[in-house]
Order: structure tokens, then sequence, then C-alpha cells
């Protein structure tokens, strides 16, 4: 699995325009195909263009599995309309639709943020087809802004205490460790775009923080 560091827009946050799952990378409409050509040979997927609820924020909006997609019921037809020809498209019903800040999700299990409802909770986790656990991290609620994960491994922010770390690991079932992204930004899945295959990072992450990802996700 190689670590890349990467752009988007002319930034480092590449994880809050950009979604990927195992088979697919999605971009928003608009983002040059070159770039996204790029960030899908790296992912060893293909990629495909879109909105999500008319915005550019597909990372922050959307949660990735091998079980499909979790997208918010703001979602536009048209914009269901091409992400069911991509993969298995869940609809979830909750208050909040920025599902990608507050769910971090693999194929083994689901960090939800507690402030999901109970009955939240379990449309989330008959969607994946994975156990959800309601927690927060660092003593926040964005769970999954907080938490950037794949199969093997999961990075935290880095305030996360021993706790945390333990509860996020029988979860999520991967190694569990604590770093920042970008140079010092604590919201780690802001800049990161990962999938079993790779592992890519915004631009401004430092050396010390591609060890961490490196402990964390080939360790």
């Amino acid at each position: 699995m190689d670590i890349t560091t990467c752009e988007a827009y002319g930034g480092s946050n590449i994880g809050l325009y950009a979604a990927a799952g195992n088979d697919y990378l999605l971009v928003p409409s608009g983002f040059t195909p070159e770039k996204a050509g790029r960030l899908a040979g790296l992912l060893g997927v293909e990629w495909h263009a879109v909105s999500m609820c008319g915005t550019r924020l597909l990372g922050a909006m959307s949660v990735h599995t091998d079980s499909g997609m979790l997208l918010p019921k703001t979602l536009m037809e048209s914009e269901y309309d091409i992400l069911k020809r991509i993969g298995e498209v869940h609809i979830i019903e909750a208050r909040y639709t920025a599902l990608g800040n507050l769910i971090c999700a693999n194929g083994h299990g689901a960090v939800v943020s507690p402030l999901f409802s109970e009955a939240e909770r379990r449309t989330i986790q008959d969607a994946l087809g994975v156990e959800a656990v309601r927690l927060g991290i660092a003593g926040l609620g964005q769970s999954g802004a907080l938490a950037a994960t794949n199969g093997t491994g999961t990075i935290v922010h880095p305030l996360a205490d021993e706790n945390d770390i333990r509860d996020i690991s029988e979860v999520l079932g991967t190694r569990v460790e604590p770093s920042t992204i970008n140079n010092g930004v604590p919201f780690v899945t802001s800049g990161v775009l990962a999938n079993d295959q790779a592992v890519l990072a915004g631009s401004l992450t430092t050396g010390p923080e591609i060890m961490m990802l490196t402990r964390a996700f080939m360790g």
C-alpha cells in the first residue's frame, strides 16, 4: 500500500472534496480530468464526476464501504441517478446531513457520532451491514471528521485518549494511531483519501505525519 501526497482545487483538503471506495473514486463536477485520473490511478479505481446535495463537498457528505454509499436525505434525484450506476446507494433519514463528518466506517464496523439518536444508529447499522457504535472522539462529536480509516488502519485526532483508541480499534478492527494531517490539522479526514489499495494525504502533510500514517496503515 502506498501513501502519496496530493491536492484538490490547489489546496490540501482532498478528503473534503473527493470520496473513495474500493471500486471507484468520486470527484466533484468540474474537477479536471487530468487530476481525477491521477488520483484514481493511485487508488487503483475508475473515477466519476458528480455533485452531492448540490455541493462539491463529497467527502463531507458521504460514507463509503463495500456495502455501498451512505448518503443524506438531501441528495438530489439527478445525483442519485448517477450514483446508483456506480454502486449501491443507501439514503439515510437523519437530522444531520454531513454524514462523512459524523461517521467513520469500514467493512468491519462503524463509529458514529453520539449526535445521532439510537434509532438513527440502528438505521446506519442496517444500511452498512456492520456493527455501528456511538462514540465521541477526544470529547468531540464529529466522529467522521476525527477519524480516517480503511480495512487495515485508522488515524484519529491527536487528543484521542487510550479509551478512545481502544474502543475505535475494537469497532473498526484496525490499528489506530493518533495523528494530525496537513501540518497540524487535527480533523484528519479533511486531508485523507483512502481505500484498501492506497492512502492519499493532503499536500501539506509533513514527514512526521507521513510516519504516523505509515504506522497506522502499513504497520
